[in-house]
């Protein structure tokens, strides 16, 4: 499948050309008419479509500039016409473009690809959440004259560390996903309220 910039790139050159675009639709799921198409168009082209879901063909008099299959669904169509025909090429890219979802809360996330149709879990990230020893032994007395206790107590400590534990959790998250979705995918994030924000803030 061409990539959004040969497809840009294709544009350009054949602006001012007559091009005969094709697009066929090869994902019919009626059994009664799963060979419909055929009828549609001549045999080559109907050989190559094999197990596609689409298949599309850019031509003008001279020569085939490009002819490939696509793995989304297409609108039987045939345009002769200044340029290129490619609105359905273009939501085919969009089809193809990755979507990351991440479900996250303070103490952990999971994060799933959709590609095509198809989903998988890439990986699981736990926040650092052991805390050894956090009793209040490293914690200042005051002198003899004033009762209390100064410095940081044990509940405190603790929750500072799990505090960090999780930033550092939510920072490394953001950047696997600015990493996974580069320009053109798409991430969707789930999770409590206080964590999305978090990790909206950092994306």
């Amino acid at each position: 499948m061409l990539s959004r910039e040969k497809l840009v790139d294709l544009f350009q050159e054949l602006k001012d050309r007559d091009v005969l675009s094709v697009y066929v639709d090869a994902d019919e799921h009626d059994p009664a008419k799963r060979d419909a198409w055929r009828i549609r168009l001549e045999g080559d082209v109907a050989q190559l479509l094999g197990a596609n879901r689409g298949w599309v063909v850019f031509a003008t008099p001279e020569r085939i500039w490009h002819t490939g299959p696509v793995p989304a669904h297409m609108p039987h169509l045939v345009r002769w016409q200044r340029g290129l025909h490619v609105a359905p090429y273009l939501r085919a890219l969009k089809q193809e473009r990755p979507v990351t979802v991440v479900l996250v809360d303070g103490r952990r996330a999971r994060v799933f690809e959709q590609v095509e149709g198809g989903i998988t879990e890439l990986e699981g990230i736990v926040a650092d959440r052991s805390l050894g020893d956090l009793t209040d032994v490293g914690m200042r007395k005051s002198s003899a004259r004033a009762s209390g206790v100064r410095g940081e107590t044990s509940t405190d400590q603790a929750h500072r560390f799990l505090e960090v534990a999780t930033e550092r959790m939510h920072k490394y998250l953001g950047e696997l996903l600015e990493q996974r979705a580069g320009q053109d995918g798409i991430v969707v994030v789930g999770g409590t309220p206080e964590s999305v924000k978090r990790l909206v803030g950092l994306l």
